[in-house]
């Protein structure tokens, strides 16, 4: 199976220096190629570079790569992580977020369609493990509607839009491998019952070194990353 790891890295942004090298550690472990997209692969309809991510899957679809794992640039990963690819073989598996209202009522105002009986959830993009049957379908979908940011300031809502006008199964990452790292704070506590260690626990882990993939997104990242140097100690030299 011929693998390939999607990211975006337009600028770069000052986080990417603390979370890339985990991203380019974990590709060589899995035997994956890495493919950075960057502004020289954004169209001029797109928004803003968000919206990259749909280049990574028009990318994936054109290619010889039978699965690919996209994820954003602000993500760490432990070097202990297994390969995904051997973990979740088949079909597409994404994390789930919260309320899917805020998709549908973005749905609606955007493009006048009701999606609210599609889910009870959206699910997170900034994570994915896909197969090309499903990069396929939701390829064939790009540029039938205007570009338009939505709920969280980029290409979220649009993903899963599309999403819903499709028949592909969503199969539910757990949250080890998609942990956001505020879901370990009080200030994102309350998603699960106002306890910042509860997350960990459905993770079935009593520290964030133990979590397999975390994402930094919101907040002030660099800030968050210094403080909790898991980039330093994941960092892996190269032999």
């Amino acid at each position: 199976m011929k693998t390939a790891i999607y990211t975006m890295c337009d600028g770069p942004p000052d986080y990417a220096e603390y979370c890339l090298p985990t991203i380019e550690h974990y590709a060589k472990k899995t035997g994956s190629d890495l493919i950075v997209m960057d502004n020289t692969s954004l169209l001029d309809e797109y928004p803003n570079n968000h919206f990259l991510l749909y280049e990574c899957y028009k990318h994936f679809v054109n290619s010889d790569y039978d699965r690919m794992l996209f994820m954003d640039v602000d993500i760490l990963i432990n070097p202990e992580a297994p390969n995904v690819f051997e973990v979740f073989p088949e079909g597409m598996w994404l994390r789930q977020g919260w309320d899917w209202e805020k998709v549908a009522n973005y749905a609606k105002s955007a493009f006048g369609e009701d999606v609210s009986s599609y889910a009870k959830r959206y699910y997170s993009c900034g994570f994915a493990v896909v197969g090309k049957p499903e990069a396929k379908k939701l390829v064939e979908l790009f540029g039938t509607k205007p570009w338009v940011i939505g709920p969280w300031g980029g290409n979220q809502g649009q993903f899963n839009y599309f999403l819903s006008q499709t028949d592909i199964k969503v199969n539910v990452l757990p949250y080890k491998w998609h942990f956001t790292r505020n879901w370990a704070t009080h200030h994102d506590a309350w998603k699960f019952g106002g306890d910042p260690k509860a997350a960990l626990r459905l993770c079935g882990c009593e520290s964030l070194d133990e979590v397999f993939v975390i994402h930094y997104a919101g907040g002030e990242k660099v800030k968050q990353l210094t403080e909790d140097m898991l980039f330093e100690k994941w960092s892996v030299k190269d032999e």
